[in-house]
């Protein structure tokens, strides 16, 4: 167990290193992006103990196919079947390959989707900047505190991963649209791709 938390540690130091560098180069501040990174995980340990969030079923489905593809990947073995109502193998693959150097343990899941979380609301607060125009420290507050953003982050679920991906291809397509640029369209159309790999249920928006 100490190895986990100092494992774990490490993770959190690097990371947030990662997300204050990236928020300098989007000239946005970082105090957002880390207190998006701190709040879900400070919830995520919370529950570890206590217990206080849902138990989503999904979750279980997510850790065990996760699993299955470790064990598939070692095996050399076809991936397991995904299973129904649009839940596909691309955000299990995510974990999949966190499992693969760290064997079944949940919190890195976790601990990567808040990580992630932090990315996203960075990559917000440069589309708000670059299109939307809401008073920053207004925008900040509302990505920071909004429940679902907070609830999702801390749990084994896609979402977290599932917001990044929207929010890059909506920034990169706004870019393309601007400017014109051939990178930006790239970017976003490779964001849309994992994007729509990721949770399929997006397509049509």
């Amino acid at each position: 167990m100490m190895q986990v938390f100092l494992s774990v540690g490490t993770i959190l130091v690097v990371f947030s290193a990662i997300i204050v560098a990236r928020s300098r180069s989007f000239d946005v501040s970082s105090t957002w992006s880390l207190l998006a990174f701190f709040l879900p995980l400070l919830v995520a340990l919370v529950d570890f103990k206590l217990n206080i969030l849902p138990v989503f079923p999904d979750a279980r489905l997510y850790d065990q196919l996760a699993w299955d593809t470790v064990l598939a990947w070692r095996r050399g073995d076809l991936l397991p079947t995904s299973y129904p109502n649009l839940r596909t193998q691309g955000y299990a693959s995510i974990v999949a390959i966190v499992y693969f150097f760290v064997g079944r343990i949940p919190l890195f899941a976790i601990v990567l989707n808040t990580v992630i979380w932090g990315l996203t609301v960075c990559y917000w607060l440069r589309l708000n900047k670059e299109v939307i125009n809401i008073r920053s420290e207004a925008f900040g507050v509302l990505l920071v505190l909004y429940p679902s953003g907070v609830i999702y982050a801390a749990s084994f679920l896609r979402e977290a991963v599932m917001g990044m991906f929207l929010v890059i291809t909506l920034l990169h397509f706004s870019r393309w649209i601007q400017h014109k640029k051939i990178r930006n369209l790239l970017v976003g159309g490779i964001s849309f791709g994992l994007l729509a790999v990721i949770r399929p249920e997006t397509l049509p928006l």
